[in-house]
């Protein structure tokens, strides 16, 4: 009953206002409703916010101004205004976010299984020359048998053929090299963007979003970012929820690493233990950087490349820095 009050109030309120004055607000009239988040009316307030709401991101500038100068209250009226507006303008562009990433995936599974096909193909046909030659290896080889005279003639073609034989060998070797070295970055940027869907989805379901995620992302430039970098940023600005007492650090990275999808590597971190309990709310990107600071290491994070690092200081390093 009290939800319906609320809900006629604010339609009541809104009826003073056109659309179009709700949704392109003059600067006086985002001022007033600002003044109503302090009225001692619950309803007035409640209106108030909605309105401001509604106004959406054209409403910020002015919020943070009065920001700069509001009491400890208002301060915090203002600011809860500003993150639901932030909050709505983000999930405005997840929908097409989601699209972008399922395409992305599909694009880089067909990538992958050409890839595989391909490969298969150069070394099929590697392997045919190679067996083609072998043949004509033993043919020559029976041939010089009978005819000893052409000795010369088929040997020095003996010889070629081995040669080529050899030569193809090693490329083989090398392709099924470069096609590891392919399949395993295709298969990590596969992860990512497996591990992104997922966490667009929670976003999607979630009432909030996390507001480092809204301080290290601009929304409006999801849709022209590369789905790579967006897959980076959405992980590490991600909350996190694990505990860590005395846990080996190394130990710790591993699981990290495992259950994030990170391409991330540690070194000169043996025996160094963390202890961290991320229940209060912390970021992928904040807990990496307490277990490096835990373990007097540094982390380094390369989004270009998708790769992070943590490597620890040795006594003597840590001697030259103080």
């Amino acid at each position: 009953m009290l939800r319906l009050f609320v809900l006629l109030s604010f339609a009541i309120g809104l009826s003073a206002y056109s659309a179009d004055e709700i949704a392109q607000p003059s600067e006086a009239q985002v001022a007033q409703w600002i003044r109503e988040l302090s009225a001692e009316d619950f309803d007035t307030r409640d209106v108030a916010r909605e309105k401001l709401e509604h106004a959406g991101v054209k409403a910020l500038p002015i919020l943070r101004d009065h920001l700069k100068s509001a009491g400890v209250d208002e301060k915090v009226a203002l600011e809860n205004v500003i993150y639901l507006i932030r909050v709505k303008e983000f999930k405005r562009h997840l929908p097409r976010l989601k699209e972008r990433t399922s395409k992305h995936l599909a694009s880089l599974n067909e990538e992958l299984d050409n890839h595989n096909v391909e490969t298969k193909k150069q070394i099929d046909s590697l392997w045919d020359s190679i067996n083609a030659a072998d043949k004509r290896i033993q043919k020559l080889e029976r041939d010089l048998a009978v005819n000893p005279k052409a000795g010369d003639v088929i040997e020095e073609e003996i010889l070629e053929l081995k040669e080529q034989v050899e030569r193809q060998k090693r490329e083989v070797k090398t392709t099924k090299q470069d096609s590891i070295s392919k399949w395993t970055e295709l298969k990590a940027r596969i992860k990512e963007a497996q591990a992104s869907l997922s966490d667009i989805a929670a976003l999607l379901r979630d009432g909030g979003i996390p507001p480092a995620l809204l301080d290290s992302v601009d929304p409006s430039k999801l849709e022209r970012w590369s789905m790579d970098v967006v897959s980076m940023d959405l992980r590490l600005s991600m909350m996190v929820r694990f505990e860590f007492v005395d846990t080996p650090i190394d130990e710790g990275l591993r699981f990290l690493k495992q259950v994030k999808h990170l391409d991330l590597t540690w070194e000169k971190i043996e025996g160094r233990v963390c202890t961290l309990n991320t229940g209060a709310g912390m970021t992928l990107r904040q807990a990496l950087e307490e277990i490096a600071r835990q373990g007097n290491a540094t982390l380094t994070i390369d989004t270009t490349h998708r790769t992070m690092k943590i490597i620890g200081r040795t006594e003597e390093e840590e001697k030259v820095e103080d």
